[in-house]
């Protein structure tokens, strides 16, 4: 079985490919290649945790609980200026929707879960034709120290 980074962000991604909302849905390792007109609008995905040991027991089996983050960047082409404000919070509002219950995931209980921040229009990639806009969502879930591939509240 993959780490649980790997399981939340495949499961993020499905969500959102499945959604029909986006042209493509990828890791945000994928933007170092570059898009194509039709490949907009996007999502791009990346998951970080951070885990604290809980309780007691053997080192390398105590429970552990994970605050995971997901950052989505959704993204369209830039056209108008005037409307991608509007177009990004328009794709963010889709992504808050189908990410607002983690239970359709299916990576197990989530201890909480929520929508964190999304931050100002990323411009940094204006230059290759295209707007982003990041958003976080968070929520914390437990494991086994020497298991980080499974959720202990499946």
């Amino acid at each position: 079985m993959s780490h649980i980074r790997t399981q939340l962000r495949d499961a993020v991604i499905e969500r959102l490919r499945a959604s029909g909302a986006f042209a493509l849905t990828a890791t945000k390792l994928r933007r170092g290649l570059g898009f194509d007109r039709d490949q907009f609008p996007l999502a791009t995905v990346a998951v970080t945790d951070k885990s604290d040991t809980v309780g007691r027991g053997q080192i390398g089996q105590r429970p552990q609980t994970r605050t995971m983050t997901v950052e989505v960047r959704v993204a369209n082409h830039l056209e108008d200026v005037d409307l991608m404000n509007g177009k990004l919070d328009d794709l963010g509002l889709i992504v808050e929707q189908l990410l607002a219950d983690p239970r359709e995931l299916g990576v197990g209980s989530f201890k909480e879960w929520s929508y964190l921040a999304s931050a100002d229009l990323d411009d940094s990639m204006a230059e290759f034709g295209f707007v982003e806009l990041p958003m976080l969502f968070t929520g914390t879930l437990s494991t086994l120290e020497g298991d980080p591939s499974k959720n202990l509240h499946y």
